[in-house]
């Protein structure tokens, strides 16, 4: 059975879900800003750290530290750097040059599920 279970502060927002199962002691935590509701942390079954993420003011991803390269001791050096830019004549992101990698392939894609306008 997989159970998940919520932290928050007494009539605060959600700071962090944790899940546990399938196996005895396999918990999993997904911590979040209390500011913004979004994901800034994931630590795997094994305690590992996989993902930390920053954000920029307006809430997009700007810098990503991955399983291996850990945010602690290495603030200003992340696996994943966006930069965003509007495209030229207009007042909306351009889609095609919207994040920009500086270190792996993958770049700036969503770590975590997106949900934009309904």
């Amino acid at each position: 059975m997989v159970t998940t279970g919520y932290v928050a502060q007494p009539g605060g927002p959600v700071t962090a879900m944790t899940t546990t199962g399938p196996m005895p002691g396999w918990t999993s935590r997904q911590e979040f800003s209390p500011y913004r509701g979004l994901p800034v942390k994931t630590v795997d079954v094994n305690g590992r750290v996989t993902a930390e993420v920053a954000y920029d003011p307006l809430d997009r991803t700007a810098e990503v530290w991955r399983l291996g390269w850990r945010r602690a001791g290495y603030e200003d050096r992340p696996n994943d750097e966006c930069s965003y830019h509007f495209a030229p004549d207009s007042e909306q992101v351009d889609p095609g040059a919207a994040a920009h990698p500086t270190r792996r392939p993958e770049g700036c894609l969503p770590l975590f599920p997106v949900h934009g306008p309904e």
